[in-house]
């Protein structure tokens, strides 16, 4: 009996040292320090999928971005075709959405954008404002939702209201802007004096043309395409970040496989798998996270940052956490591992890239 109670007693004590050393991983992991970027710009691309846009090395912008930041390469989407990815990104839930049909009504849903526009913290007020290429004008915009949904919903035009998704959200849809707006707030690289009305968050999303959605005569060009948009477009910006707290995000809704556009799928990881790349002065640059991530810890990474209230599914969700500078050189600087941002291999290029045929945008 003596022998089975210091059995007991010593099997206790174990538990309990392995107790207390979860208490401090998690405790460790809770508290782990996220950057407060004074400002984040969101471009949302179309179609790709992650070793598709590895492998482009034409793609210069496009490469430049992934040398000075940092990428996830366990990123993962939720469903085939693009819309309910958007709706999942900006609300953490599809909202019942399958496929690209017209939602009925503008939802009365929480979203990204609602509860920025809706927080003040302490003297700072947050806000969200959406800059899409060639959005429609102030008339159209007034229409009732479903009539405006159904004109601009199925690639009539170069905008496509399915791919800006605080349209759909009536805590946040009054603030749309032409990316042409965004354009003028970055004049050169230098100090604007027009950066002071940029948002905290903004989503940007370019025109059907320039979002790397399948285009002929291929995917490459898509790429390419979308890549020198980017450097037009964003370039400015980029610089501007790095003096100015500030953070990019790439992101895309979907990868390649999308399958039939008449069929929504719902997928899990390792399914659908996706780029997404972040650039600014608080991340690590040429680095790679192989975590698992999805469009819901993106989320709950953003809401962290800004002590904004958890919504849908970003409330179970993961805080992006190992793409952060924490180590500093003795100059200040987060220095580049040796090789890093190489051309990859020859030999491991995506087998099924430029396999995709062109299509109506999804």
């Amino acid at each position: 009996m003596s022998k089975f109670k210091s059995i007991l007693a010593l099997t206790k004590k174990t538990a309990g040292s392995f107790l207390f050393l979860a208490g401090l991983c998690a405790a460790s992991t809770a508290q782990t320090k996220l950057p407060r970027p004074d400002h984040i710009v969101i471009v949302i691309e179309e179609n790709k999928g992650f070793q598709q846009i590895m492998d482009t090395e034409d793609a210069v912008y496009l490469q430049s971005l992934i040398k000075q930041g940092a990428s996830l390469t366990n990123m993962h989407a939720f469903h085939h075709p693009s819309q309910a990815n958007y709706y999942e990104l900006f609300s953490g839930s599809s909202q019942g959405i399958k496929g690209d049909g017209c939602p009925k009504e503008r939802l009365a849903a929480l979203s990204l954008g609602g509860l920025l526009n809706a927080k003040s913290n302490g003297d700072t007020k947050l806000s969200f404002a959406g800059y899409a290429e060639n959005r429609p004008s102030e008339e159209d915009l007034k229409l009732p939702f479903k009539k405006f949904c159904d004109k601009f919903h199925h690639g009539s035009t170069l905008f496509a209201v399915k791919h800006t998704p605080w349209l759909g959200f009536k805590d946040s849809f009054a603030l749309t802007f032409d990316s042409s707006e965004f354009d003028k707030l970055f004049s050169d690289n230098q100090d604007s004096p027009k950066a002071d009305e940029l948002p905290t968050v903004a989503m940007v999303i370019p025109n059907l043309i320039s979002d790397m959605h399948n285009k002929i005569p291929d995917d490459h060009a898509a790429i390419l395409a979308g890549s020198e948009w980017l450097e037009k477009h964003l370039k400015s910006y980029v610089a501007w970040a790095q003096t100015h707290n500030s953070l990019l995000i790439v992101t895309w809704d979907e990868d390649q496989h999308h399958g039939f556009l008449w069929r929504p799928v719902a997928t899990k990881p390792p399914k659908n798998r996706i780029p997404t790349i972040f650039v600014g002065p608080m991340v690590k640059p040429c680095y790679k996270s192989d975590k698992q991530y999805t469009h819901h810890d993106l989320l709950r990474t953003i809401e962290a940052m800004y002590s904004l209230q958890p919504i849908g599914a970003s409330a179970s969700a993961s805080v992006i956490d190992d793409i952060w500078k924490t180590d500093i050189a003795a100059d200040g600087s987060f220095p580049c591992p040796p090789n890093a941002g190489a051309a990859p291999a020859k030999g491991k290029k995506d087998k099924d890239k430029h396999k995709s045929k062109p299509s109506a945008s999804n």
